[in-house]
């Protein structure tokens, strides 16, 4: 069966098994990501053909994945990589999150991920982040949000000082929210300026709903005695493994 441009590896030209690039993953092994993102993160030349998503391979954006465009990336943290991406078939530009190195993971993190989105699309508010799709595609989990434009708290924060009338306008959007999500079983349990984004309109939004317990489903993964989340942000409770409810969970810093 001839080779297609789909069948071969953005990165190196290499032919694609799967979907992924064994070749590139065993560079990646050797060198060290970081090293492999600057040897691959080329864009394609002008006039190629836009190249296909692969599991191992650095991203060439943009490329298509899922029936989504992924355009730009957006943040990435130690699980979980975002993109900003626009779906083909209603042309809706959306945040699109999925695991980093997806292939490498552990199961525990694969379960936290999922849990993310299990978590988030029990809740509806306006002041929590929604989830659009979740899906899955050559094994590679992803779900899809609202794309907030307006930055993070953290960003915000770097600029300077933010007005007395503004913070108090946030923290009632972040606290209804947070209600919000208690009175339904999910505690968010990190809390903290990186997870708060804001729309075009200022409007506040929680999300990162990663490590989230959900309390009527006690799991392996999200068992109330581990110590998860920032430290500068946890409650002592927290900080200290200890079992949490709603308001210890809020209690920090």
């Amino acid at each position: 069966m001839p080779l297609t441009a789909t069948s071969l590896c953005p990165a190196c030209g290499a032919a694609l098994a799967g979907g992924a690039c064994v070749a590139c993953a065993l560079e990646q092994a050797l060198i060290g990501p970081a090293e492999f993102d600057t040897l691959h993160s080329c864009a394609p030349p002008k006039g190629a053909a836009e190249p296909a998503f692969s599991a191992f391979a650095a991203l060439v954006l943009p490329c298509r994945f899922a029936g989504y465009q992924l355009k730009r990336e957006l943040a990435s943290g130690g699980m979980g990589v975002v993109y900003e991406a626009e779906q083909l078939a209603s042309k809706r530009i959306v945040a699109l999150k999925m695991m980093r190195s997806f292939v490498f993971a552990h199961e525990e993190d694969v379960a936290r991920f999922r849990t993310e989105a299990e978590a988030v699309a029990r809740l509806d508010h306006p002041h929590i982040v929604p989830i659009y799709e979740i899906g899955e595609t050559d094994a590679q989990p992803f779900f899809t949000m609202k794309l907030m434009s307006g930055g993070s708290l953290a960003e915000r924060l770097k600029r300077g000082r933010v007005a007395n009338r503004e913070v108090v306008r946030m923290m009632a959007q972040v606290a209804r929210a947070v209600h919000h999500a208690h009175q339904r079983g999910v505690l968010h349990r990190d809390l903290k300026p990186g997870n708060i984004l804001f729309d075009a309109e200022g409007n506040a939004g929680l999300t990162d709903f990663g490590l989230a317990k959900l309390i009527q489903a006690e799991t392996a993964v999200t068992l109330s005695s581990s110590m998860l989340g920032t430290p500068q942000y946890m409650s002592p409770e927290q900080a200290a493994g200890h079992a949490i409810s709603p308001r210890q969970a809020t209690s920090g810093r």
